[in-house]
């Protein structure tokens, strides 16, 4: 292999105007064919069958895909519900042409994570894990200091 390749190099070093003018003439001919029959580029990318596509082709189809909607929000006043507004939103919601829907209030959503733990907490710690339930330097033992001494 070593040989073909000293073989192909002195060739090229011999001749190296000649193998330059045989690449200028491959590099015109590749953009000249491509550009005689390459296709237009297309910016839709459309790719079935994957989780992310079924999932955006449904919000789509529940939520809409956007475009000209809008959302518009009330609150009601501190003691009252938007259930008793309801007429006055109907024809608010007719004159926009669209149908409000009542939302339950922000203060009942609950959050989708766990409640936040404490990073020295006093709870164990899970089986199998390296993680502490206090530091090193908090589990050594201290001597309590009387009430009104200088530390």
């Amino acid at each position: 292999m070593a040989a073909i390749l000293a073989r192909i190099g002195a060739f090229c070093a011999r001749r190296r105007w000649w193998v330059l003018g045989a690449w200028v003439v491959v590099l015109v001919l590749a953009v000249g064919l491509s550009m005689r029959f390459a296709e237009p580029l297309d910016t839709e990318l459309t790719v079935s069958g994957l989780q992310s596509t079924e999932t955006l082709d449904q919000v789509d189809r529940e939520f809409g895909s956007g475009g000209d909607t809008g959302r518009v929000v009330f609150a009601a006043p501190p003691g009252q519900t938007l259930a008793a507004y309801r007429p006055a939103l109907t024809a608010l919601g007719t004159a926009l042409g669209a149908e409000p829907t009542l939302s339950p209030p922000a203060g009942s959503a609950t959050s989708p994570w766990p409640p936040h733990r404490p990073r020295h907490s006093t709870r164990p710690a899970p089986p199998g894990s390296r993680w502490r339930s206090r530091p090193s330097w908090l589990r050594r033992r201290t001597r309590a200091v009387p009430p009104g001494s200088a530390c």
